[in-house]
């Protein structure tokens, strides 16, 4: 008796584990089928997208640990140099990285291929969460912040992060703006922009008045002074409502009523150049190599 209640209470308890094995296996079915019909269940999407963030975040602190300390000791050695260049001696500079672009993205640019050249970075970058000794840039890296000025004639070279090698490129839209893109098989292209602050106002508008004005309201302060990112993650930053709204908290209603005599037309057609800059068929045109497109804007 004892063992046919056993007997039974085996075959009662596999066919309750068959069917919990046929319910949890369509409930899988079910949901891969409609991962793949929206793509997130797309393993080289995920795999892509993770390493982008893996990059990315690494650029990120890589930015904050070396780049921007070194971009401030360089912007000291100018003031103590008394530099009268925009960048150096204007509040718009001072506060929001105004004409210096080419001087924050060839620093940068130096410290990264200094970090993460193909023959060394393999050691330096093996672990995913690992910290970026500070030590490894002092003092033989940190020389770039001394310089007085920096040669813009490097467009491209190639660094190694994770034992992928990736190319490096800046991008020089005449004297509007420059900046630096990351490229890789296995991600997406990285954005690197140590002087996005300075396009963030309508310059045609702004005078040195409006911009100490920007600067004692401590504008765009929650923002890093290092943009790192992808280009979707970069354009949150360009919408017509913002720079409408940053411009009148300057300026009050009468904002696009000046003497500048700017329209809210071209402050459209404003907001459309600077997010041009920053797209992938532009900066396939141009990047990586000494262009004159775009005249003084």
């Amino acid at each position: 008796m004892i063992m046919r209640t056993k007997g039974r209470g085996r075959v009662k308890g596999s066919r309750r584990v068959g069917f919990m094995f046929i319910a949890v296996t369509l409930t899988f079915l079910l949901h891969f089928s409609v991962c793949l019909a929206d793509g997130s269940f797309n393993g080289n999407k995920v795999e892509r997208r993770d390493k982008t963030q893996f990059v990315a975040d690494l650029l990120k602190q890589f930015a904050v640990d070396v780049a921007a300390p070194s971009i401030h000791m360089f912007r000291e050695r100018q003031h103590l140099l008394q530099n009268k260049e925009p960048c150096f001696s204007t509040h718009a500079g001072i506060h929001l990285g105004y004409r210096c672009c080419v001087y924050y993205t060839n620093i940068f640019g130096a410290l990264l291929q200094q970090r993460f050249a193909p023959r060394i970075s393999k050691a330096l970058a093996r672990a995913h969460s690992a910290p970026i000794p500070a030590s490894i840039f002092e003092p033989r890296w940190r020389k770039w912040a001394t310089i007085s000025s920096v040669s813009s004639g490097v467009y491209n070279a190639d660094i190694s992060i994770d034992g992928e090698v990736f190319k490096l490129q800046k991008c020089e839209f005449g004297d509007v703006h420059t900046y630096l893109v990351l490229s890789g098989s296995s991600t997406e292209d990285i954005i690197i922009d140590p002087s996005f602050k300075q396009l963030l106002l309508v310059p045609d508008i702004m005078d040195e008045k409006g911009y100490k004005r920007a600067r004692d309201m401590r504008m765009y302060s929650s923002f890093k002074d290092i943009f790192v990112g992808t280009e979707r993650e970069f354009k949150r930053y360009f919408g017509i409502d913002q720079i409408v709204d940053d411009m009148k908290s300057i300026y009050g209603a009468n904002a696009f009523h000046g003497s500048a005599s700017v329209t809210m037309s071209d402050v459209k057609k404003y907001n459309a150049l600077r997010k041009q800059l920053y797209e992938k068929t532009f900066r396939q045109n141009v990047c990586g190599k000494q262009t004159q497109l775009l005249g003084d804007g």
